[in-house]
């Protein structure tokens, strides 16, 4: 299981937007600056576990835990009551849209395709610092540390 967190706003997957005068498809500035945040946070994790996925073809389970920032318009107890999490969030892009950025970001990295990740997501939207928790499970994979990161060598019975 590997659980990392992505700071900064959520954003939710669109479609790529075309240039009429290019022909061409692009991915949209703030979400292509997510998918960065998202590997690069990945990257780091499996940087400090030293956890070797490279090839993996079996299921993943993905959880979110998705925080907005409250907004400056509400009122007080308005806010107060987002902060005790008895207000339910409803703020955009929703948890779905937040999931589907975040399994196309992953995609090449954590695990060879998005089809791998098996239905029944867990998502909680709630308020707070902006941030995405991302978690992880593979319950198909037995874990293959890298050489160089804290591992005993092979063949040792460190």
């Amino acid at each position: 299981m590997l659980t990392f967190t992505i700071p900064g706003t959520p954003v939710g997957w669109k479609a790529t937007g075309y240039n009429r005068a290019r022909g061409t498809r692009y991915t949209r500035s703030p979400m292509r600056l997510f998918m960065e945040r998202t590997r690069q946070a990945y990257q780091q994790v499996v940087d400090e576990q030293g956890v070797d996925l490279t090839g993996y073809s079996g299921r993943v389970r993905l959880s979110l835990v998705v925080y907005y920032s409250i907004p400056k318009s509400w009122p007080r107890g308005r806010r107060a009551a987002a902060l005790t999490n008895s207000e339910p969030c409803c703020l955009t892009p929703d948890y779905t849209n937040v999931a589907k950025a975040v399994e196309d970001a992953l995609t090449g990295h954590a695990y060879a395709d998005d089809c791998q990740v098996v239905p029944g997501r867990h998502c909680d939207k709630l308020y707070g610092e902006p941030r995405v928790i991302v978690q992880l499970t593979y319950p198909d994979f037995s874990p293959t540390v890298k050489v160089g990161h804290g591992s005993a060598p092979q063949g040792s019975n460190a």
